[in-house]
Formats: C-alpha cells, structure tokens, sequence
C-alpha cells in the first residue's frame, strides 16, 4: 500500500531491524527524493524503477539485497560460462572467442621472439665482441666479490650480535 503514498518525498527506515523484500508499490512512489533502508534485513531484489538511482548507502548493511545499485548481483543474472561450445557456423559469439584466442596467440608468439631477438642480441654480441665480453665477466666479478664481502661482513656481525645476547 505504500505506493498509494504519491506524494512522499523522504523515506528513512533505517536501522529497523525490517526483513523481508522491498516493496515493488514503492517503485511507484515518483515524488520520492531522499530514500535511506540502510542497516535492516532486507532481501531479494532492488525493484526495477526510480529505486535504482539512489545511492548504495541508501541499501547498505542489507546483506540478503541484490541488483544495481549494489555491487553484488542476483541469482540468474549472471550469464552461464558453461554453455556448449559453438561451432564456425555460428553467429558473433564465436567469432569474438575466436578473436581473444587470435589475440592471445599473437601475445605469445610477440613474447616468444622478443625473448629470442634479446637473448641472442646480447649473448650474440658477448661472443662476437672480445671486448664487451671481457667488461661484462669482470663486472660480474666485481659484483661476485663485493656480494662475498657483504654476505662475510654481515654475517660476523650477526654472529657477534647473537655471542652478545
């Protein structure tokens, strides 16, 4: 009966421990400015209507709510993931997996040869060029020998540290 209410502007039933589904009269209430069912045990669906357009505050602590504007959606609104594969003969649907799949295959393929072209355009260049490959093993030992220093160092003071204590 609360649709009969067509003059209402502002309605705040919050925190009244209501339960049950809201109302479907109440998407025909028009004049309705200002809508707060926040903290109550409402469920089911957010009728379709002027309902939607306000706030998800408007709905919060309403675990059993579902449909827009809230994030969480309803029993059979997903759309099913397991449905039969389609064949080329089709309509768009296939044609749009096909696609992600073509995509997908292009991303591989791209990373595969970047790694190659990198790979060997670094070891090509470290075997063909004496010297780039004399510079790079001696940082490497620079950075061996200083990691050596590091880990020894650290570890006599940790081994002082815990004599201490």
């Amino acid at each position: 009966m609360i649709g009969n209410l067509t003059k209402l502007e502002s309605l705040d039933l919050s925190d009244n421990v209501l339960s049950g589904e809201i109302p479907g009269s109440l998407a025909e209430v028009s004049s309705l400015a200002y809508l707060d069912l926040s903290n109550n045990q409402l469920s089911g669906r957010i009728p379709t209507s002027t309902l939607q357009s306000f706030n998800a505050s408007s709905y919060s602590m309403n675990l059993g709510l579902c449909g827009p504007p809230l994030t969480s959606s309803c029993p059979g609104d997903e759309t099913p993931r397991d449905s039969p594969t389609s064949t080329p003969d089709d309509d768009e649907s296939y044609n749009e997996e096909s696609e992600t799949w073509f995509d997908k295959l292009w991303f591989y393929i791209g990373l595969g040869a970047g790694f190659t072209i990198g790979f060997c355009g670094v070891c090509g260049n470290l075997l063909i060029n004496t010297a780039w490959r004399n510079s790079y093993f001696r940082f490497m030992q620079i950075i061996g020998d200083w990691l050596y220093v590091m880990i020894t160092v650290k570890g006599a003071a940790l081994r002082r540290k815990l004599a201490l204590h």
